[in-house]
């Protein structure tokens, strides 16, 4: 299969990685991630899930800032800078303080994409760094977005809902933020990656925010073979269904990744990281 263009296009200061589980996201991202390094760019990594594994792989791809989202410890961040130390500090400290926050999750969301605005307005070299967000899945990634509108709606007014305001513009600024929602090439994940893009869009974000990236593409396999019907028959039918279902839909899709077989997964990260510059 033929590599992404690898033309130089401006990096953006924030890309999301979403899908639905199992598409191969923190694959993509950690690949992307490994693209920008070769691009001379500092890469902050992070990730919604705590995972030893997502750590470990970031640290054997020698990314410098590496940390996953505790979601308790955002919300307390956030309010030792908006009240202060002193009473923020009393706030978290009350015995009433997590059976609020699990109350209201969605508060949690807003302040973790919140969080993602400060960390970038905080760089010491914005133009040589860039944030990487391994996100959640699809159907949580929506809730997350959709909070944001549904506090505005509530709020109407306010310090904080200009603070809300202002991380939903920056989030949905195409010269700012990408999101790259991952598919593979099968009926199901691809609706579903159809259904997460037209929340997004009916949510007011643009066609230029969103990418559509399909992996695990099994048409590359043809190269491992001087016939293609000496394909294995399992492996020929599904590249068939491929095939049609790429017709369908290859304009709404960006770029493509090959599935790739690897035994070390960091070199098969870095083999992936060649055809990522289409997430730009």
């Amino acid at each position: 299969m033929t590599k992404l263009s690898t033309e130089d296009k401006r990096v953006l200061p924030l890309y999301l990685f979403t899908g639905k589980g199992g598409v191969g996201k923190t694959t993509l991202a950690l690949a992307f991630a490994a693209h920008l390094q070769t691009q001379k760019h500092k890469v902050h990594f992070v990730a919604w899930e705590d995972s030893a594994f997502i750590e470990r792989s970031a640290k054997l791809l020698g990314l410098e800032s590496y940390r996953a989202i505790d979601e308790f410890k955002v919300v307390e961040e956030h309010l030792h800078r908006k009240l202060g130390p002193m009473v923020g500090g009393w706030v978290c400290s009350t015995a009433f303080f997590p059976a609020l926050i699990n109350l209201v999750p969605s508060a949690r969301y807003v302040l973790c994409l919140e969080h993602l605005i400060y960390l970038i307005e905080n760089f010491s070299d914005p133009k040589g760094e860039v944030l990487i967000f391994d996100a959640p899945s699809s159907g949580h990634m929506l809730v997350m977005l959709e909070s944001l509108k549904n506090f505005l709606s509530i709020l109407g007014t306010g310090v904080v809902f200009e603070d809300i305001e202002r991380t939903q513009n920056f989030l949905r600024d195409v010269e700012k933020c990408k999101i790259n929602i991952i598919t593979i090439p099968s009926i199901l994940s691809f609706s579903e990656c159809e259904e997460t893009r037209d929340e997004i869009l009916r949510m007011g974000w643009t066609e230029k925010s969103l990418n559509v990236i399909i992996n695990n593409s099994f048409l590359s396999l043809k190269e491992w073979f001087d016939d293609g019907e000496l394909l294995p028959g399992i492996i020929s039918k599904k590249m068939q269904q491929e095939a049609q279902l790429l017709e369908e839909k290859r304009a709404m899709a960006k770029g493509i990744c090959p599935y790739v077989i690897h035994q070390d997964y960091i070199q098969l990260v870095q083999t992936l990281s060649e055809f990522s510059s289409k997430f730009k």
